[in-house]
């Protein structure tokens, strides 16, 4: 059995990758057309369809940044909790954060639904 090094093994790689580009030209696959943005009835309308692509792009960056916002404060809740478990904070402070992160997020996602609208 012959054992196989890096400066063997090219030439093996190298006739692999011809053939299989050789193998690809042959293979036309019947590609779907694009689906068009919510809103947008023609695909002849180039700025209808930029401007419903935007708009579907502004959706999921507010969803993204909310979720963000959600992941970042439910760090800070676990964080709150570990230090009232080791007994440097309080409960009180614990529902404080509660309260003030459940306001902070549902502000947030407003102001993220409202930059949303700017495209609408």
């Amino acid at each position: 059995m012959r054992n196989y090094n890096k400066t063997n093994l090219w030439p093996v790689m190298a006739a692999l990758a011809l053939a299989a580009s050789a193998m690809a030209g042959t293979a036309y696959a019947g590609i779907p057309a694009p689906a068009l943005p919510a809103g947008v009835t023609a695909s002849s309308d180039w700025l209808a369809v930029l401007k419903g692509y935007s708009q579907s792009g502004s959706s999921l960056l507010t969803l993204v940044l909310s979720v963000a916002v959600f992941v970042m404060l439910s760090y800070f809740m676990a964080a709150d909790l570990s230090a009232v478990r080791k007994g440097d904070k309080e409960w009180g402070d614990l529902g404080l954060m509660a309260v003030i992160g459940a306001a902070v997020f549902m502000w947030i996602t407003y102001l993220l639904g409202q930059v949303a609208g700017v495209f609408t």
